[in-house]
């Protein structure tokens, strides 16, 4: 990493208060955790402990359930798009309009890839797995191909970094070599300081607001840090262009990029 030991302490030591508000008019909150001490850091206190649907990044623990499920085989493990059974809306990425194997799908967010998961890994082990990892509010009531979309999951953004700590270190019940598939398909960036690993989320609620995720990991030689930024906003299109830009802007502020 291009910061001293000493600096990242120091850096830990402060209050995220202090610093730019990178969210500008957006309502928002920025979540760190230090893998090693679990010190947690946060931007608007209270919004990080609020939950809300994960939208999409429920990609990376339906990922692992379908691995342990046994449904999902590999990461050439892939789904045949058929428009008649799922036609897309005008407004869904044309890059969901063909068929995708586990990495393209993760990396492309694919909604309908990930439904055929949710419905064959079924609503029983569905809700087994979920109280293993504790993920959120634990509640599938919303439907077995919805129920992370705008509709009865939800989970909080230091809920989020929580999850992922557990996950990544293989503190949860599911297999190593599961956990590793998911790892190696959800890297975002490389470099010879560090791996980021994250996965995006955005929802349209009922009342047209618009929620946008992004949560991750950034591991280095020495260090592990995990973070969720999530915000709020009116303008779908700039929300999920906006977030990623911001969740750097905070994770640079803090040594960690």
């Amino acid at each position: 990493m291009r910061i001293s030991i000493l600096s990242l302490t120091t850096l830990f030591s402060l209050s995220l208060y202090g610093q730019t508000n990178h969210f500008g008019d957006y309502k928002g909150t920025f979540v760190l955790m230090d893998g090693k001490s679990k010190k947690i850091k946060r931007v608007n206190a209270e919004l990080s402990k609020t939950r809300f649907s994960p939208c999409s990044t429920f990609k990376i623990p339906n990922t692992i359930f379908g691995l342990e499920a046994k449904y999902i085989t590999g990461k050439d493990f892939s789904l045949t798009y058929d428009p008649k059974k799922t036609p897309l809306s005008k407004s869904a990425p044309r890059s969901w309009a063909k068929n995708h194997d586990l990495e393209s799908a993760i990396k492309n967010s694919v909604v309908w890839f990930y439904q055929d998961v949710a419905r064959h890994i079924g609503k029983e082990r569905m809700k087994q797995h979920l109280a293993n990892a504790q993920y959120g509010n634990e509640d599938i009531s919303g439907g077995i191909d919805k129920f992370w979309l705008s509709s009865s999951l939800k989970i909080s953004p230091e809920e989020q970094v929580k999850f992922l700590d557990e996950l990544f270190s293989y503190k949860l019940p599911f297999h190593k070599k599961n956990v590793d598939i998911l790892k190696s398909i959800i890297v975002e960036e490389q470099t010879p300081d560090y791996t980021l690993r994250a996965k995006t989320g955005a929802c349209i609620y009922p009342e047209k607001k618009v929620g946008a995720w992004w949560v991750g990991s950034v591991e280095s030689i020495n260090k592990t840090y995990y973070f969720a930024a999530y915000m709020e906003g009116d303008d779908f299109k700039k929300i999920v262009k906006d977030r990623k830009q911001i969740t750097r802007a905070y994770l640079k502020d803090y040594g960690v990029l």
